[in-house]
C-alpha cells in the first residue's frame, strides 16, 4: 500500500479524504493487502487496534490511544491492510 501520512488527519474532512484514498487504493491494489476478506480484515483491525499503543511507543510518537482522534481512526484501519 502507498504511504498516507496519518499525521495530517485533524478533521473530519481530513478523514473522509483518506477513506477516499483507502477505498482508491483497495480498488487498484486490494489484492496485495493482506486481508483481502472483510472476516481477516475486522480480526486484523481489532487486533491492530489492541497493539497500537504498543506501535506508536516504538515509533516514538506520543499519542494516547485512549482519546479518540481522526489520526488514530485511520492508523487503525491502515494497520488493518497491512498486518494479519
Amino acid at each position: 500500500m502507498t504511504n498516507y501520512d496519518t499525521s495530517k488527519i485533524k478533521t473530519r474532512e481530513d478523514f473522509v479524504r483518506f477513506l477516499r484514498f483507502l477505498y482508491h487504493t483497495y480498488l487498484h491494489e486490494g489484492a496485495t493487502w493482506e486481508n483481502e476478506t472483510l472476516e481477516n480484515f475486522l480480526e486484523a483491525l481489532t487486533w491492530h487496534t489492541e497493539e497500537l499503543p504498543v506501535s506508536y511507543q516504538k515509533n516514538g510518537e506520543d499519542i494516547n490511544t485512549d482519546t479518540p482522534s481522526w489520526q488514530v481512526f485511520a492508523d487503525m484501519l491502515i494497520g488493518a491492510t497491512l498486518h494479519k
